[in-house]
């Protein structure tokens, strides 16, 4: 059977010592795997898309690939440290190529890439709202999966949820915080909003699967699915009071098209002169519809579109799923027909 190989920093990497609390989303990962597939967790501590390959760990993985297993690729966490430069990467310079060279190193040997954006840190403000901490390096990687037409795992999307969902107080269960004396091995005690502590490593690592069934990889089929937390009951319209609310979508999508693949529903609509443009949509149950993306980065020719050109652009498209893959025709009235 195929080989899952995983290739990121600490958030992923298998923790030896298990005495310490600290686990790896990787690490849980294992226990939804069952055979013919197998996992190869080659994750380090520390590591960003630069020093992953210039410590050879790119190399070794590379060595152990053989045509068609797959790889997860994870970086970001360490790719912003400034002071570092044996890490650090400019989110639109040396991330955005290493991530590119990783993607076509596998290829060329039969593997298959997938990118993930990086789970998100605990952070809240003052007030207690939530914030983002990593800049443009997820930006990167959905730029660079759009462009090499690779699946892509919405890990900072899903793992913000999931912090959001846990709030400011019972969220520091998902990480590693602990007072001096509360556990044997931090006797001065920890307060780590990066790491994950057991019950965050398992949590994330079944959002992980469940993005991975998402996207619809085929080795899905060797995953404990059934293990995992179940989603949210489906939408319903009674209010429980004897009254009834008709679904709102609060966005103008127009020339909506719709196809289904086995129980999701994806859509996209017209999105004109926007940039970015074709919006996805997505739904378990046609009522619903959670904007998860879009497909068109940018409009060509871009010296028309440089100036705004109300009315012209993307019309009225279709989506369409073959063999594992999304297409989306659309018509621009004045240069043709495209395809995505």
């Amino acid at each position: 059977g195929p080989t899952l190989f995983l290739a990121g920093d600490s958030t992923m990497a298998d923790k030896p010592d298990l005495d310490f609390p600290e686990r790896g989303w990787g690490q849980l990962f294992r226990e939804l795997v069952r055979p013919p597939l197998r996992l190869e967790n080659r994750a380090v501590n520390g590591r960003s898309t630069k020093s992953f390959r210039d410590l050879g760990h790119w190399d070794a993985l590379l060595e152990s690939l053989s045509a068609g297993d797959w790889v997860v690729i994870q970086f970001g966490h360490n790719d912003g440290k400034v002071s570092d430069p044996t890490r650090f990467t400019h989110p639109d310079g040396e991330y955005r190529t290493n991530l590119q060279r990783y993607v076509r190193e596998t290829r060329a040997l039969g593997g298959h890439p997938v990118l993930a954006t990086s789970g998100v840190r605990r952070r809240f403000d003052e007030d207690g709202a939530f914030y983002d901490s990593h800049g443009d390096y997820p930006r990167v990687v959905r730029e660079v999966a759009y462009e090499e037409g690779v699946p892509l795992l919405e890990m900072e999307n899903v793992t913000r949820t999931l912090v959001q969902q846990h709030e400011m107080e019972r969220s520091r269960s998902l990480y590693l915080h602990f007072e001096p004396g509360e556990h044997p091995q931090l006797p001065d005690g920890l307060h780590d909003d990066t790491h994950y502590s057991e019950l965050g490593a398992r949590l994330v690592a079944e959002l992980a699967a469940r993005e991975m069934a998402r996207v619809h990889l085929p080795f899905v089929q060797y995953l404990k699915l059934d293990r995992l937390v179940p989603p949210p009951p489906a939408w319903s319209p009674d209010l429980g009071d004897g009254t009834f609310m008709n679904p709102v979508l609060h966005a103008d999508y127009s020339d909506p098209d719709v196809v289904r693949v086995g129980d999701d529903y994806w859509m996209t609509s017209s999105s004109f002169s926007n940039v970015p443009g074709l919006p996805i949509l997505h739904s378990r149950d046609l009522v619903n519809w959670t904007l998860v993306g879009h497909a068109l980065p940018r409009l060509v020719p871009e010296e028309v579109f440089s100036s705004p050109q109300h009315g012209n652009g993307v019309w009225a498209p279709a989506i369409r799923h073959h063999d594992g893959r999304f297409w989306i025709y659309y018509p621009d009235p004045d240069f043709g027909i495209h395809v995505t």
